[in-house]
């Protein structure tokens, strides 16, 4: 059966994010990226503001964050965030589904075996012979830096990211992460700001490096994450 041709342009954004949507919609659609596009879909304005020159009248604009923006403010017809938002012209996508993939698409690429974690029911800690690690890089967050100081006041709190390192270890990527963070028992994920829904990797890197995370950021974290599986900051507040 022949499958719609879906004519689309790809904008303002990053490569890692136009493949997950080329092999996503794939499973339907047959995909043709071209510059004669019936749909433009381009990101924030981290990555540019070219889809400024595009009009809402000649194509269908839709608009991806993993990032915390709200849809509202860019021009769009359709928006794929982590809002919690329930118009019809919203979908949403947390930036950890994103990030799933690009590690799933790691482990094929160098014949990996995928699903360790998730065919682990507990995570063991107690024959780790570290306490917690922290690898963050972003200075602007004074709930994750003074959350870090009190702990690691307490017991060090192992950094090896350029925010407060005290290891002197540098990790070049998100497998030396989370092979790092393999060695510890917690790790402190916290998200850059807080939102309802706002919901990055960082947790996720801390289920993969077989840690017990210490959560910050979405309020609503419990609509992704069983409460089981991490310590919850928000739960505190």
């Amino acid at each position: 059966m022949s499958r719609k041709k879906l004519k689309i342009k790809f904008i303002d954004t990053w490569d890692a994010c136009i493949q997950f949507f080329v092999e996503t919609l794939d499973n339907r659609f047959d995909v043709e990226i071209t510059n004669d596009a019936e749909y433009i879909l381009f990101c924030d304005e981290t990555f540019g503001q070219s889809n400024k020159d595009y009009n809402k009248n000649d194509v269908i604009k839709i608009f991806y964050t993993g990032e915390n923006r709200r849809p509202e403010n860019y021009d769009c017809h359709y928006a794929i965030t982590f809002d919690h938002n329930n118009n019809p012209w919203h979908y949403r996508l947390p930036l950890y589904v994103l990030d799933m993939w690009a590690i799933e698409c790691y482990h094929k690429i160098n014949n990996i075996p995928f699903g360790y974690l998730f065919n682990k029911l507990e995570i063991n800690v107690k024959n780790k012979t570290e306490f917690c690690a922290f690898v963050h890089r972003n200075p602007y967050n004074g709930v994750r830096n003074g959350f870090f100081r009190k702990l690691n006041k307490i017991k060090q709190v192992n950094s090896a990211g350029s925010l407060f390192n005290n290891t002197n270890i540098d990790l070049p990527n998100v497998e030396s992460k989370i092979n790092y963070f393999k060695k510890h028992k917690f790790s402190l994920c916290f998200e850059n700001s807080s939102h309802p829904g706002y919901v990055t990797e960082k947790i996720l890197h801390g289920f993969y490096g077989e840690t017990i995370p210490i959560y910050w950021g979405s309020p609503t974290i419990l609509k992704d994450f069983n409460s089981n599986s991490f310590l919850n900051y928000h739960a505190l507040s």
